[in-house]
């Protein structure tokens, strides 16, 4: 069987990106319009400007290229009911690896280490 997504034609990569900058000029109220004419409701009212871009611009984007694969659906899905039990993780860390993120302006790093974690050469 043919994969639906290659009898389609190619995406138009300029126009994706072009909405996509559109989109991220728009002020909170532009935003929400756009989001109440795309999904036909109401934005979530706890949800900032910044995450209602990026939900508009990966609606455009998976129009364009297709969702996510059926594994990582299903995964998404078992988070989603909270069903820790189901949820079976492919993506491991390594030792070696770190993950960086930002909090209220400060950068942290954590190592992933044979035994466990380390924080700014600290282990944990």
């Amino acid at each position: 069987m043919r994969n639906r997504r290659s009898q389609l034609p190619a995406p138009n990569l300029g126009h994706i990106a072009q909405e996509i900058t559109r989109i991220s000029g728009l002020n909170f109220a532009s935003v929400r319009a756009l989001w109440r004419t795309t999904f036909k409701k109401e934005s979530p009212g706890a949800l900032t400007r910044d995450l209602l871009v990026r939900q508009l611009a990966w609606h455009i984007q998976e129009a364009a290229f297709g969702g996510h694969d059926a594994a990582t659906q299903q995964l998404l899905d078992a988070y989603g009911r909270q069903d820790a039990g189901k949820v079976v993780l492919f993506r491991r860390l390594r030792p070696g690896a770190s993950v960086v993120r930002e909090y209220q302006g400060v950068r942290h790093i954590v190592t992933i280490c044979e035994g466990g974690f380390g924080l700014a050469g600290q282990d944990l």
